[in-house]
């Protein structure tokens, strides 16, 4: 089972608009993580080699800066705003599907180790993202 597929206790002090901008992040990763651990993404032109890389990692650093932007609103109190909390998830779930459809552009050329490895890693930060929410859900703001 992943991860990202078992539901979060719900902070009693968090307002109904933050949480489901949060639960909303973990359904759109849970069917992204089902859909790329089945092959059942569609997929789109192959990036060349010497592109393919230096892309996926800039997506991945993309979805580590919306990361650390949402875990900083909820760093210390008051909770941020719906709409402030609402901007940052809209840019992490964005950049979740560019990775995810970065991933799925792995030029086949490379062979299918590698590919597992790739999807294998984009999986992980998948789960990073829920683990993220989860306990942002958990534990509302700390202070």
């Amino acid at each position: 089972m992943s991860i990202a597929t078992s539901r979060a206790p719900i902070h009693s002090n968090l307002p109904e608009d933050l949480r489901d901008r949060l639960e909303s992040i973990l359904e759109n990763n849970s069917l992204l993580s089902r859909q790329l651990r089945e092959g059942r993404l569609e997929h789109y032109q192959v990036l060349d080699t010497t592109e393919y890389l230096p892309r996926l990692d800039q997506c991945a650093r993309v979805v580590s800066d919306a990361c650390t932007k949402l875990a900083i609103q909820f760093s210390k109190p008051p909770l941020p705003s719906a709409q402030d909390c609402g901007v940052i998830c809209s840019r992490l779930e964005n950049a979740v599907l560019v990775l995810v459809s970065t991933c799925n552009v792995f030029p086949e050329a490379q062979g299918c180790a590698l590919k597992k490895e790739v999807q294998r890693v984009v999986l992980d930060i998948l789960d990073g993202v829920s683990l993220l929410t989860r306990a942002l859900m958990e534990e509302g703001c700390a202070g």
